[in-house]
């Protein structure tokens, strides 16, 4: 079979981990943040912050002025 079509507990066996942390992408930031501090890393160091919206307005209004011909 091939790799890509095999289910995820067959390819990383995550039930044998013991985790201490779990995050999610879509609090990717805050939920990176709070892991930073878990871990003692120096306060001024902070997950990239990253907004999603200013690209797709960007890609949007690219996209708008292109010729439709």
């Amino acid at each position: 079979m091939d790799i890509h079509w095999e289910t995820v507990n067959r390819l990383c066996f995550p039930c044998f981990i013991t985790y201490d942390f779990i995050g999610k992408f879509e609090t990717l930031e805050q939920d990176a943040n709070y892991f930073l501090s878990l871990v003692g890393a120096p306060g001024d160091l902070r997950f990239p912050s990253f907004k999603r919206q200013a690209f797709n307005r960007r890609k949007n209004y690219s996209l708008s002025r292109q010729p439709l011909h």
